[in-house]
C-alpha cells in the first residue's frame, strides 16, 4: 500500500524511491532475507521480525507519503503486529485473546480504506476479519490448522532425523 500510494502522490519516480528505501530497511536495519515471499522466506519468523520492526518500515515510507496516509499506516501496522501472534499459535488460545483478536481484525480495514480508498477487501482479509475469529472460538487455534504449522512439523522432522531412522516414511 505505500508502494501505491507513493505512485499515486509523486508518480513512478518518487514510487521507485519508496521501494529503494524499503529495500535498504528491511535489508540492512531489519535483516530480512532476499528470497521471495513464494520461497516461503516471509513465513514464520522473517514476518514477525518485519512485523516487530513496523517503525522501521514507517521511517522509509516517511518522505514519500502523507501525514494522514502514513498515520493510517501506522494503525494499520500496529493493529497487525497485536494479532499475528495468534495467527501462528498452536496451544489453545485464552477466550480474552480471541476477543482482541475478533475487535483487532475487523478494526484493521477500515481506517486503511479512509487513507487508501482504492484498497480492496481480498478474501484473506475477508477469511480474516470474519472466518478466523469464528474458526478460533470453535477450535481453539488458527496455528495449528495453518500451512505453517504443518512446515513447523516439516522442520522438526528434518532435524529429528538423524534419531528417527525408519526404513519408511509410516
Amino acid at each position: 500500500m505505500g508502494l501505491e500510494a507513493a505512485y499515486e502522490a509523486g508518480g513512478a519516480d518518487a514510487c521507485l524511491e519508496t521501494a529503494e528505501a524499503l529495500k535498504r530497511a528491511q535489508l540492512e536495519d531489519i535483516r530480512v532475507s532476499r528470497a521471495p515471499y513464494h520461497g516461503g522466506a516471509l513465513e514464520g519468523r522473517e514476518c514477525h521480525r518485519l512485523t516487530a520492526k513496523y517503525p522501521l518500515v514507517c521511517a522509509g515510507l516517511a518522505p514519500y507519503l502523507s501525514t494522514g496516509k502514513l498515520a493510517a499506516l501506522r494503525t494499520g501496522w500496529t493493529d497487525w503486529a497485536a494479532i499475528v501472534g495468534t495467527l501462528n499459535t498452536a496451544a489453545d488460545i485464552p477466550l480474552t485473546e480471541i476477543e482482541s483478536f475478533t475487535r483487532l481484525a475487523r478494526g484493521l480495514v477500515p481506517p486503511l480504506q479512509v487513507a487508501f480508498p482504492w484498497l480492496s477487501v481480498t478474501p484473506k482479509l475477508h477469511a480474516l476479519v470474519h472466518h478466523a475469529p469464528a474458526f478460533l472460538r470453535r477450535f481453539g487455534s488458527l496455528g495449528a490448522y495453518g500451512e505453517q504449522a504443518l512446515e513447523a512439523w516439516h522442520g522438526f522432522f528434518n532435524y529429528s532425523q538423524a534419531r528417527c531412522t525408519a526404513d519408511s516414511f509410516l
